[in-house]
């Protein structure tokens, strides 16, 4: 369990510097690179459907119900077979790229929201501050999709600042919950499963 979450941690900080590296590049070249760009989201997408997968399959002592779980498995199938395909063939998305960034950042204001759960069942004190996250993101998603066709240098420039945003929080949100999760062991929670607010001693 613990081997998991670190390996999920350390996935998810991966993700994180390559959104701010995708940002950087967004914010001084906002005109080139386009084909590098879609690689840089294949890759993500690719990352970030391992991640759920892997949070699904270290679930025990974490999760927020099954068919959540479930759902949230599937949809990193999705999203690795995606950012597999535009690795391969970013040219075929060239047009969408501002769809793909949108999707990220409301992927990943799902996730935040997910973990926004788990650290308020951990009674982490500021579990808030993952909600926040989680609704700025998905805000940022909504703007890129409104964005005017007519200015594309400045929404571009934009969506990078929009970008090294969604990756600092999620390098906050990943390390919040690892640090949250060592004290949540240590205090001996591990032996319980927390179901509706309520804890349940699980037989052994």
């Amino acid at each position: 369990m613990k081997e998991f979450l670190q390996r999920t941690k350390l996935m998810t900080a991966l993700t994180s510097i390559l959104l701010i590296i995708l940002g950087i590049l967004l914010i001084t070249n906002p005109t080139g690179a386009v084909l590098t760009v879609c690689r840089i989201v294949g890759c993500i997408l690719f990352i970030s459907g391992i991640v759920l997968i892997v949070m699904f399959l270290s679930r025990k002592g974490w999760e927020t119900g099954s068919t959540w779980d479930v759902a949230m498995c599937v949809l990193g199938a999705v999203m690795l077979a995606v950012g597999v395909f535009i690795v391969i063939r970013p040219g075929a998305v060239v047009g969408f790229v501002g769809i793909l960034f949108a999707i990220i950042l409301f992927l990943h204001a799902i996730y935040d929201f997910r973990e926004m759960l788990n650290l308020k069942r951990m009674n982490d004190e500021r579990w808030w501050i993952s909600l926040i996250c989680a609704a700025v993101t998905f805000l940022m998603g909504i703007l890129i999709l409104m964005s005017p066709i007519a200015v594309p240098a400045i929404m571009t420039v934009l969506t990078g600042i929009f970008l090294i945003f969604d990756g600092l929080a999620e390098l906050f949100i990943a390390f919040r919950v690892l640090q949250v999760g060592k004290r949540w062991e240590q205090e001996g929670f591990p032996d319980k499963k927390v179901i509706e607010g309520k804890a349940e001693e699980i037989d052994e």
